[in-house]
């Protein structure tokens, strides 16, 4: 008795199954319960031609929408494409400028090492002793830029005339130690 009452709830549960799909498939087509039955037994809708009709009335203003949608979308696209060539040109600028700037920078160095070099050249013509008092005025990243240019002698007994604090805070930036 335990098998029948089994199989008669699992009737019941595969009935109630299939009537929800039923309900679910004529949902989905957009026709009533009975319609559905009738797709699935023979696979055509009662009064067919008026939902083909109302399927061919959607299909031409979907077209129509789509051809808007599709102009939209190119129009979009032809406008990307005109701001993304105006980036590339001004990407072309920018990198032509970058390599100018470059150039002017290592002009600008290569100068103010021939200055510091013919600077370190005068130097080494002067005395020693004078030499110190007057890169006492000088910045300590000048003097740090200058002695090693001149000839080690001159440079050693400049250091050795200057003050003790500054000789040594000098000899260290020589060093590369900050």
């Amino acid at each position: 008795m335990k098998g029948a009452i089994k199989i008669a709830v699992l009737a019941v549960i595969a009935l109630v199954s299939f009537l929800g799909y039923l309900a679910l498939f004529g949902m989905v087509l957009g026709v009533s319960t009975s319609d559905a039955v009738s797709v699935l037994t023979t696979g055509t809708v009662k009064g067919a031609p008026k939902a083909v009709e109302k399927s061919t009335e959607a299909d031409s203003t979907g077209v129509g929408q789509s051809h808007s949608a599709e102009a939209e979308i190119q129009s979009k696209s032809d406008s990307l494409a005109r701001q993304l060539e105006t980036l590339r040109t001004e990407k072309a600028k920018l990198e032509k400028l970058k390599v100018e700037v470059q150039d002017l920078l290592a002009a600008k160095n290569k100068a103010d090492e021939e200055k510091l070099y013919n600077l370190a050249k005068i130097y080494d013509g002067m005395d020693p002793v004078q030499l110190a008092s007057i890169m006492s005025g000088i910045n300590d990243s000048i003097v740090v830029a200058i002695l090693p240019i001149m000839k080690s002698q001159k440079a050693s007994k400049i250091l050795e005339s200057m003050p003790a604090d500054r000789a040594a805070r000098i000899s260290t930036k020589l060093l590369g130690r900050n």
